[in-house]
């Protein structure tokens, strides 16, 4: 499959968007490489910070937030390729879905967030809020991007200027 858009050269804004989309499924690649990474950091962590919470705990705390996260990253990397391979088609509702993507990777943050990882994993927190951001980068690049097709289909063709040298009847026989 070739991941290469087939949008015109002159759409540099569908251009952009394709290629930050598939900067964003590398950003969310190493979130995963990170919370991944950090496991053991976000464990000793809890450890020396919660006296109640057990070494015989970390498996069902692993279990409960570590693993859905790890699989949920793969699975929106996957999403992520495919948006971007059929933004590069020039599918509209391709657009859309990212939005919702951001939204949900929004409600994560913010999940984290209320969960204590400014706490607990603070390069985790840090590593999400980059991806946040260049998903909101792309967010901003498809909001541009609309804008000005809009704009472009709002102002219409142009209207035809009638002959002052032609009668006034003869305006619409003259085309």
């Amino acid at each position: 499959m070739r991941l290469r858009p087939r949008l015109p050269r002159s759409d540099r804004a569908g251009f952009a968007l394709v290629r930050l989309m598939y900067l964003v499924a590398v950003v969310q690649c190493a979130v995963a490489v990170t919370v991944v990474g950090t496991a053991g950091a976000v464990r000793a962590s809890m450890l020396a910070s919660d006296p109640g919470f057990t070494a015989a705990q970390w498996p069902a705390q692993l279990a409960d937030s570590v693993d859905p996260l790890v699989v949920s990253t793969v699975l929106g990397v996957i999403v992520l390729l495919w948006l971007a391979w059929c933004s590069g088609r020039g599918r509209r509702w391709a657009r859309v879905l990212f939005v919702a993507n951001f939204a949900l990777t929004t409600c994560s943050l913010l999940h984290g967030l209320a969960g204590g990882s400014a706490t607990y994993a603070p390069v985790d927190l840090v590593a999400g809020t980059v991806l946040w951001l260049t998903e909101l980068a792309t967010l901003g690049v498809i909001v541009i991007s609309e804008v000005r097709r809009l704009a472009t289909l709002r102002s219409g063709p142009p209207v035809p200027v009638p002959d002052p040298a032609l009668p006034l009847g003869a305006a619409g026989r003259a085309r």
